[in-house]
């Protein structure tokens, strides 16, 4: 008995010794069992000081550079966690998240600053452009796409784009691609708003609904959200309805000639947390079996100052190339990043991500 209970106690204090002494390897130690071992290869490895030298220092990217986000905008949450992707993904070894205030802070410190990145839409960047003469922004990638939610009450009878009229209460949301693009918006829709109130913050905006202080809101969001979740579960009396994007023909024909980055993207009702459905407003009808309603989309990019080191770009732009199904399971979804037309008219590509392109076979003349 004396014989087991002493072997325990070796036992306990062996393995407590061997973890207290065990060392873990990372990539920057060298395993070295044979440093007497005659052998050319091994000599030098100890006179040219090699055991000091960083063996993945040709393969890892250490510059540093800078994610700007927007303390107010929702919408940067993605581009905090995917920096966060980027490092475990790439061979990007450090960034930076810097949080400024607003947008228009973001944008301009990325035009500024030569170690930065961010995301914006060609809404904002054009009405930021309208001001700032020598942009020095360049496209990297697209993103995930953003729609346009335009939320009001059964009780209002506002059953469809067309019924929104000058009188209409309306809020928008400060700090969201909707603050650069309602007044276009309206005009291509061919209407005249003229009470409108503007909210520094989503809750804020929302809540104005929920409230009774405006008849609309509209604002970008991605989809499936849970801003709009909490919204619809704050809706005791099931009141709120999302209007669909239905436009005229001919409306509609000149609307998207005269904003060629927008698109028409369908949403799943039943993705909402919350009772939203069933719902029926004048010619609509949304139930479990029939979700799916016509939003109008635009899409995030990814955006740096076209001064960026080239490096940092081409491990940027490979990773969201290599990686960009991961992100196909949430709201964040890269359906697409192939070069258009449409697109380069408003931006450029950095050239060190056309590079990329024709190397992947996207591109073959330049």
């Amino acid at each position: 008995m004396i014989i087991i209970l002493y072997s325990v106690i070796i036992l306990i204090l062996f393995i407590i010794i061997n973890q207290y002494l065990t060392i873990k390897e990372n990539y920057l130690t060298y395993f070295l069992p044979f440093y007497t071992v005659e052998s050319k290869p091994l000599r030098n490895f100890y006179i040219n000081d090699d055991y000091n030298k960083n063996f993945f220092k040709h393969k890892l990217n250490y510059e540093v550079f800078s994610f700007l986000g927007s303390k107010k905008n929702p919408q940067s949450n993605f581009l905090k966690q995917f920096s966060k992707r980027l490092l475990s993904k790439s061979n990007i070894v450090q960034s930076n998240y810097i949080e400024l205030d607003n947008d228009e802070i973001v944008l301009e410190k990325l035009n500024e600053n030569k170690n930065a990145m961010s995301m914006i839409t060609i809404p904002t960047y054009l009405d930021y452009a309208k001001d700032n003469n020598n942009l020095n922004i360049s496209l990297l990638s697209n993103l995930y796409s953003s729609y346009l939610l335009v939320l009001t009450k059964l009780k209002y009878n506002i059953n469809s784009l067309n019924e929104i009229n000058s009188d209409t209460k309306i809020g928008i949301f400060k700090n969201n691609t909707i603050n650069n693009f309602y007044q276009k918006l309206f005009t291509d829709m061919n209407k005249s708003i003229k009470n409108i109130k503007i909210y520094n913050t989503l809750k804020e905006l929302q809540d104005s609904l929920l409230n009774d202080e405006n008849e609309v809101i509209i604002y970008f969001s991605e989809l499936p959200s849970s801003s709009l979740d909490e919204l619809i579960q704050s809706d005791y009396e099931s009141q709120v309805i999302i209007l669909p994007f239905d436009l005229s023909s001919k409306i509609s024909s000149i609307f998207f000639k005269k904003n060629d980055y927008a698109k028409i993207g369908y949403f799943d009702l039943n993705k909402i947390e919350g009772k939203y459905l069933p719902k029926k407003f004048g010619d609509y009808y949304y139930f479990m079996f029939k979700p799916t309603i016509k939003l109008l989309k635009i899409n995030q990019y990814l955006v740096c100052n076209k001064h960026l080191n080239k490096k940092v770009v081409r491990d940027v732009f490979s990773y969201i190339f290599e990686y960009r199904k991961s992100y196909n399971d949430g709201s964040y979804i890269i359906e697409n990043i192939e070069p258009n037309y449409d697109l380069i008219k408003y931006i450029p590509f950095h050239p060190e991500v056309l590079k990329v392109f024709r190397e992947k076979g996207y591109i073959t003349n330049i």
